[in-house]
């Protein structure tokens, strides 16, 4: 669950970052932050979840997405300052609960993001170049500005 490398559909104009861009799905690091973009249907109202560690059991920052602002038909997207690679985030989804329907929101769950490309696990030490990672930035420095 950490922002991937920047690309250039992320890493718009200024302009677009308060609101994100609804692609690359998933955790992308742009100059001076990251975009968040998730797809769901269904979905009422998304929060993307902070945490200062992975062994937290609480976030420290909860970021609504503003259904009016921040979703684009069925993609939810917010650019968030600050971000940098490393970030332990996750999602919290509400929608309705209708199993007939294949519906199960629960928004209790804190949900991993479907399109990240690494995971964090209390009680389980980063990797190698994880650690690396976290210690000497992204590959992509100086695409962050």
């Amino acid at each position: 669950m950490t922002p991937r490398s920047p690309t250039s559909y992320a890493c718009r104009s200024a302009r677009e970052f308060d609101r994100g861009s609804s692609h690359p799905l998933g955790a992308s690091l742009c100059p001076g932050g990251a975009n968040f973009s998730v797809y769901s249907k269904s979905a009422t109202c998304v929060e993307v979840l902070f945490f200062d560690d992975a062994e937290d059991g609480k976030p420290s920052r909860v970021i609504p997405l503003d259904p009016r602002r921040n979703r684009s038909y069925h993609y939810w997207h917010v650019f968030v300052p600050g971000v940098e690679a490393g970030q332990v985030y996750g999602y919290r989804v509400h929608g309705p609960f209708d199993p007939e329907k294949g519906l199960r929101f629960d928004p209790e769950k804190l949900l991993l993001d479907p399109y990240g490309r690494a995971m964090a696990v209390p009680g389980i030490q980063p990797s190698g170049g994880e650690r690396a990672r976290r210690q000497h930035g992204s590959c992509h420095e100086e695409c962050r500005g």
